[in-house]
């Protein structure tokens, strides 16, 4: 298996963005890991009622860049 690289932590903003410095760094090419606390999220909303034990709490996503110069400009990567 290959090495995952750490990334940064933190709590999204009200746009759904997690604005963090590293984020605006150069990725290199290899494998990255986001996990998700999608269950704190919503439960952070007022207005968004849970269950006990909700669906998604916890996600892991877990992908690959083998050319990191094609990802998209940071704007566009927002929670919709």
């Amino acid at each position: 298996m290959s090495r995952v690289a750490s990334s940064p932590s933190g709590a999204t903003t009200a746009k759904g963005l997690l604005e963090h410095p590293a984020l605006g760094a150069r990725f290199e090419p290899g494998t990255y890991e986001a996990i998700l606390r999608v269950a704190d999220y919503y439960r952070r909303q007022k207005d968004v009622p849970l269950p006990n034990v909700p669906f998604l709490d916890v996600v892991t996503y877990r992908f690959g860049l083998s050319d990191p110069a094609i990802l998209l400009p940071r704007r566009r990567l927002t929670n919709r």
